[in-house]
């Protein structure tokens, strides 16, 4: 259900109508599908109301709520405003895999992301990660002092890659704010401006 709410949610969103639906004890959650956080008061519960469907308001999407455990979790990182279409899809990967708790290939998909920011800003294809984030500041991209947080998307990616111990949430996370800082100094920002 998920893989298919995320390629349906922009057509459906706030457009799903549900049978047999009925009103619950309301419960905030962050949505899954769309980040939305109002109170939901409708779907589908067990006799307690402590586990159940729950109905987003916002997107009308569905989310499984077991007391403190959510299935779609809450949605990762922000949308950002003027990607391309190859770089939306990427960064959407790596929110889709945070919600997922699959820490690992958030960060992953981070890594690849820094690389093809700098390759859609110009940098030659098939370069070392270290070159990417040297290209990124060299070509003023952003501001010099990035180079620490873009080092830790290169170097926790390589860690993902190569190391055996597998990524925790808290750097999942941490990697994942950083290329949203990536992405919205490259392409939202310059855009906003003008």
């Amino acid at each position: 259900m998920f893989i298919v709410a995320k390629k349906a949610r922009k057509a459906w969103h706030g457009q799903l109508q549900w049978a047999q639906s009925i009103q619950l004890t309301p419960r905030r959650y962050n949505c899954g599908h769309c980040g939305n956080s109002e109170l939901s008061d409708r779907g589908f519960p067990t006799q307690d109301q402590k586990i159940g469907v729950w109905l987003c308001p916002e997107c009308t999407f569905p989310s499984f709520l077991a007391y403190d455990d959510q299935c779609p979790g809450p949605t990762a990182g922000k949308l950002i405003a003027h990607l391309p279409p190859e770089i939306d899809n990427l960064y959407e990967e790596a929110r889709d895999c945070l919600t997922v708790s699959a820490f690992t290939g958030t960060v992953l998909l981070c890594r690849k992301l820094l690389m093809n920011v700098a390759v859609s800003q110009g940098a030659v294809v098939n370069l070392s990660f270290q070159a990417y984030v040297d290209y990124l500041l060299n070509a003023h991209l952003v501001p010099s002092n990035a180079r620490q947080w873009l080092d830790s998307i290169r170097k926790k990616g390589n860690d993902a890659t190569h190391e055996i111990p597998q990524t925790n949430r808290e750097d999942a996370v941490t990697i994942l704010e950083f290329t949203d800082m990536l992405l919205r100094l490259t392409y939202e920002l310059p855009q906003r401006a003008s």
